[in-house]
């Protein structure tokens, strides 16, 4: 049964590092930074595919960079920075 990993906080930037197995990381509102380990791991992103202003994956590296409108009174845009993950969940597919 793979992990579960999630940020403590919303609207401050967190690194969130998987293990050895397989990983599902629960991506959540701000800048997240995400680092998969070993095994296949997930990102499932709380939001649909259309919020997204910008996505872009590197299947080769399993790099992804997503941009997000952003209305927290704090910024305009989130980024989420995936590295070594394998698998994208987003709401809507």
């Amino acid at each position: 049964m793979p992990s579960q990993i999630k940020g403590e906080y919303d609207y401050i930037t967190e690194i969130l590092r998987g293990t050895r197995r397989d990983d599902t990381f629960i991506i959540g509102n701000g800048n997240e930074y995400a680092i998969g380990g070993y095994g296949v791991d997930t990102a499932r992103l709380n939001l649909s595919l259309n919020e997204c202003i910008s996505a872009n994956y590197f299947a080769d590296e399993a790099i992804a960079v997503i941009v997000t409108e952003q209305n927290d009174g704090y910024d305009s845009q989130s980024v989420v920075f995936l590295d070594g993950i394998e698998i994208l969940e987003f709401d809507d597919i």
